[in-house]
């Protein structure tokens, strides 16, 4: 398992100093480069000897339930997808509160069948390009479908498309109260990870309270070979967060 980072092109220097060896970003971070400035980033983190292939934050801005046609989905894609293909992205994360939070009054049954629609739609459009989709549970505070990993796992299961796959994120997990042991359901599903400390979205760092070394366990017994990204709060001292981040990762992993 290599471990990453949620950061941006500003930060590079700071992630290669740490020694992590994978970068994540958001789509909106991405989409917002130039041609131009898309080449030259990617050639720097790539000549920086950073593993590039996973983005967050895959689609906002509006409501699911608003776009019944999907058109404004499509015409987000028409613009999104080519230029992240262009950046190597590989893994997308769909966690996407907002465009997936059900408006009250809608039966959650009926909010289920429409983002069942969404990602079908979303692995028809992403298969072009070879990419793969994972489905980012978000707790109950972030929004009010897809909350757990188990529920998640139900829509990837149900849609049975190789190119639709689980995400499992230690904080959600944790903070919602799932087992480690409920990892075994998701084998052969599991394609991305991310991870903070349980309580406050903390960098992990070595002595911080927590026993990572039971997640990797978990993950290493169901044969996870992805990544583990930390999408986490930073401090003031991002190198040192970075740092301590590694040290934490390579003590339990």
């Amino acid at each position: 398992m290599k471990i990453g980072f949620c950061a941006d092109i500003s930060k590079l220097d700071t992630l290669v100093q740490s020694g992590i060896p994978c970068m994540e970003m958001s789509v909106g971070g991405i989409c917002a480069w130039s041609d131009e400035e898309l080449a030259a980033n990617v050639k720097k983190i790539h000549d920086a000897g950073i593993t590039f292939e996973s983005c967050n934050s895959l689609i906002g801005g509006f409501s699911l339930y608003d776009d019944p046609d999907f058109s404004k989905t499509n015409a987000y894609f028409d613009r999104t997808l080519p230029k992240l293909a262009a950046a190597g992205m590989k893994i997308l994360v769909f966690g996407s509160g907002g465009y997936r939070r059900v408006p009250d009054g809608m039966e959650k049954a009926a909010a289920k069948l429409r983002i069942l629609d969404f990602l079908r739609l979303l692995s028809k459009r992403i298969e072009p390009y070879s990419m793969t989709a994972v489905v980012e549970p978000l707790n109950y505070n972030e929004c009010n479908i897809l909350n757990t990993t188990a529920e998640a796992a139900e829509y990837v299961r149900e849609l049975n498309l190789p190119n639709i796959r689980l995400l499992a994120d230690y904080y959600h997990f944790l903070l919602v109260g799932e087992k480690l042991t409920a990892l075994w359901d998701y084998r052969g599903l599991l394609k991305h990870t991310h991870i903070a400390h349980p309580v406050g979205r903390k960098t992990p760092a070595p002595y911080d309270g927590v026993d990572y070394r039971g997640w990797f366990d978990a993950l290493k017994e169901i044969g996870y070979e992805g990544m583990v990204v930390a999408e986490s709060k930073v401090g003031p001292d991002l190198l040192a967060d970075m740092r301590e981040y590694k040290a934490a990762m390579d003590m339990n992993r």
